[in-house]
């Protein structure tokens, strides 16, 4: 597959991101950690919960310096949801986004 970018989308997020406004941040691969922190930078990406669907994806967050808030248990949509969930769930507790 190819991963295009698409660079309004990108300046909403940064902008969105750079206001408080983004709880989490869901990434189901390494290129989508490439093309976030690409496209944000490092800085506001970890503004908010970082959550992974699995190791790998993790690996490549850690390996841009950023800390995974949750990673989904299993590679399917229930788990990245509910890992999703839990990361958004600390942040509204006044936990950090990596917590």
């Amino acid at each position: 597959y190819d991963v295009l970018p698409d660079e309004a989308g990108a300046r909403r997020l940064a902008d969105a991101l750079a206001r408080g406004e983004v709880a989490a941040v869901a990434l189901a691969s390494g290129s989508a950690v490439r093309s976030l922190v690409d496209r944000v930078g490092p800085v506001l990406a970890a503004r908010a919960a970082l959550v992974t669907i699995g190791a790998t994806t993790s690996a490549a967050v850690r390996a841009h310096g950023l800390a995974v808030a949750a990673e989904s248990r299993a590679p399917d949509a229930e788990s990245f949801a509910q890992a999703v969930a839990t990361a958004v769930g600390r942040a509204r507790d006044g936990g950090s986004p990596s917590a």
